[in-house]
């Protein structure tokens, strides 16, 4: 007779394969568009310029165009190579979210579902495809998240939480709303790590100075930032029924509106039972380390999609977009995967975080 464990090994080998295959499904079935072609553009610049160049765009920090630049040299300029660069990191970003799941005690059950969650999302295909940082935010953040939740339980970890979060802040300053949303967690939920999540913080914003200061010197020019995210609407209600079904339509993202509509009859069905089996669970929220490990996770999700939205209407221009929200999709999946799974296996026994 095979063992259980083999059968979830198996069962999670089959998600890992199905994941890395629907992120080379169709990778070059289309060229570069505008953005994609910016950035190798910015990658080909030599390295006492490149700083200067992406500077003048305004809107993003340069680690991303840097790492490409090497990705570059070592492969050169062929199609396949460039969207391989977004695949890469896409795939490494697997490991920082089943150790999440690990370190948030999920079962077995749930570990399947929120990776399949992962693995099939239409919108993290899309961006794991695409030759921009949004697949290395991504996985950046997942990291940070993970070591954030392992410095909490087993008080270690902290340089490398320092330095995953300054490569996080300079690859998409959304990566700020992630090490905020750590610095609310410490606060509500376990103080005595406060000391050490402030010199995060404080070293992770020194490092960013000089960024800073270079973006302080391109504002002193022509560079406009206003131009750069013309794009981005205001959140309203069709902006976040959008995001929404983004989070949950499995092998589609709708890039524009040329393209069909959303598949609603598959997505309506999902958003249902989710919906469903949260409520379910918030009506029977009996233990306190259920309570605590939830609550981690909202302040993860709530943080980003909230300081997005009132920025967005408080700020000249708009910031809401799916692409800079991605950082808050996997730790929803996880979410929905606990609230699904609560009584799924009733006889195991709940060991959560210790917070």
């Amino acid at each position: 007779m095979i063992p259980a464990k083999t059968y979830q090994i198996a069962i999670l080998g089959l998600i890992i394969s199905g994941y890395v295959f629907f992120r080379f499904w169709n990778l070059t079935s289309s060229s570069l568009f505008f953005d994609e072609l910016f950035s190798v553009q910015a990658a080909k610049y030599p390295l006492n310029e490149l700083f200067w160049f992406v500077a003048q765009d305004l809107i993003h920090p340069p680690l991303s165009y840097l790492l490409l630049k090497f990705w570059i040299i070592i492969g050169g300029e062929s199609l396949i190579w460039l969207k391989l660069f977004p695949v890469v990191f896409s795939i490494i970003a697997i490991a920082p979210f089943y150790f999440l799941c690990q370190e948030f005690k999920l079962n077995f059950w749930a570990t399947s579902i929120a990776l399949t969650f992962f693995a099939v999302n239409g919108c993290l295909i899309k961006y794991a495809q695409e030759v921009r940082m949004y697949s290395l935010l991504l996985c950046f953040g997942l990291f940070s998240v993970w070591l954030f939740v392992r410095l909490l339980n087993q008080k270690k970890g902290l340089m490398w939480l320092i330095l995953i979060n300054i490569l996080l802040v300079n690859t998409h300053y959304f990566g700020w709303l992630i090490i905020f949303s750590e610095l609310i967690s410490v606060l509500v939920l376990k103080r005595e790590q406060l000391k050490n999540v402030i010199l995060m913080v404080a070293f992770t914003f020194l490092s960013f100075l000089p960024w800073v200061f270079q973006i302080w010197q391109a504002s002193q020019t022509n560079a406009d930032y206003k131009q750069n995210l013309g794009w981005a609407e205001r959140p309203n209600i069709t902006t976040l029924y959008h995001f929404v079904n983004d989070l949950f339509e499995p092998l589609y993202f709708q890039q524009t509106n040329a393209d069909r509509a959303e598949t609603i009859f598959i997505t309506a069905p999902i958003i249902l039972i989710c919906i469903v089996s949260t409520l379910f669970f918030f009506l029977n929220w009996k233990t306190g380390t259920e309570k605590s490990r939830i609550i981690l996770l909202l302040i993860f999700i709530k943080t980003p999609i909230l300081i997005a939205f009132i920025a967005s209407w408080i700020l000249p221009v708009s910031v809401w977009g799916t692409r800079h929200l991605i950082i808050t999709f996997p730790l929803l999946m996880i979410y929905f995967a606990i609230t699904l799974t609560k009584y799924l296996e009733p006889s195991e026994k709940i060991n959560p975080i210790s917070i």
